[in-house]
């Protein structure tokens, strides 16, 4: 048995096994919302990019809660760009501490050079202090966008 399929420990349930899938994520994550309690995350620039385009591709317009959570949350803790997600996200676990997880996974590769980003800041006013993360997409044409799938949505449904 491969023992990154057995870590156990963690806050709510000890005996709790927790498997890693290999993509920096864990299949069994119950979208609680615990991990979206926060503004400021690391991310790096591809991983910003990333979020930009699938928000692009799907229609989704970032919501404001006013730096109190993240802007890709629903208020349920459903992920909005659960695909697109940073790396700090998918090494989140309710159970597992990131410290522990890191540990008993030596092949994750976390970079210690991503800077803190403001997600208000950077998806909703469309503003960040580093060039790297300068939007490629408008806040307009993502709300185009949103606009457009949902008359779509609407379309299919009648």
């Amino acid at each position: 048995m491969d023992p990154r399929d057995d870590i156990t420990g963690g806050a709510d349930d000890a005996s709790a096994p927790l498997r890693f899938d290999g993509d920096n994520s864990y299949p069994d994550c119950e979208q609680c919302g615990r991990c979206c309690g926060l503004n400021v995350i690391s991310a790096s620039p591809d991983e910003v990019a990333r979020m930009r385009a699938y928000m692009a591709e799907h229609g989704i317009a970032p919501r404001n809660y006013r730096k109190e959570r993240c802007c890709f949350s629903e208020e349920g803790g459903i992920c909005r760009i659960w695909e697109a997600r940073p790396q700090i996200c998918r090494l989140y676990n309710c159970r597992v501490p990131r410290l522990e997880i890191l540990r008993r996974n030596p092949d994750i590769v976390v970079d210690d050079d991503k800077p803190l980003i403001d997600l208000h800041d950077t998806f909703i006013l469309g503003d960040a202090s580093d060039p790297r993360y300068r939007p490629q997409h408008s806040l307009e044409e993502i709300d185009r966008a949103a606009t457009a799938s949902s008359a779509r949505e609407v379309a299919r449904a009648s």
